[in-house]
């Protein structure tokens, strides 16, 4: 979302070709649709969550054992963050559901806008 505000205010602001940006910015938009989807997915286990879900690892060497020794330690005590499980809800519904929302709306008003300039 961060990408897609920030680029729009770029539009806004400066003088390049809005089109060619607003191009990148239904991609991205339409991006975060298909990644918020997936999301949703995963939290109503209509397919599997990735494994990039279950942790997040940093790794201090490049040397094989200390880097086992890290991951292991790592390993004991980090809770384990679950992509599957709903964190929070607004007015009933999941944060998933008003990210795909929001992401929609984007893309549909950018195609939509754009569609009716061309028109013109």
């Amino acid at each position: 979302m961060m990408a897609v505000a920030i680029l729009a205010l770029g539009i806004v602001i400066s003088g390049y070709d809005r089109k060619f940006f607003t191009c990148i910015l239904c991609f991205i938009a339409f991006g975060g649709v298909t990644l918020s989807i997936f999301h949703i997915g995963v939290e109503q286990k209509w397919w599997a969550m990735p494994k990039s879900c279950l942790t997040n690892i940093e790794l201090p060497s490049t040397n094989p054992i200390e880097m086992l020794k890290s991951l292991n330690e790592q390993m004991k005590n980090q809770k384990i963050p679950r992509c599957d499980k709903i964190s929070w809800y607004l007015f009933g519904l999941p944060a998933s559901w008003w990210t795909s929302l929001a992401f929609s709306l984007a893309t549909i008003t950018m195609v939509w806008r754009e569609w009716k300039i061309r028109e013109k």
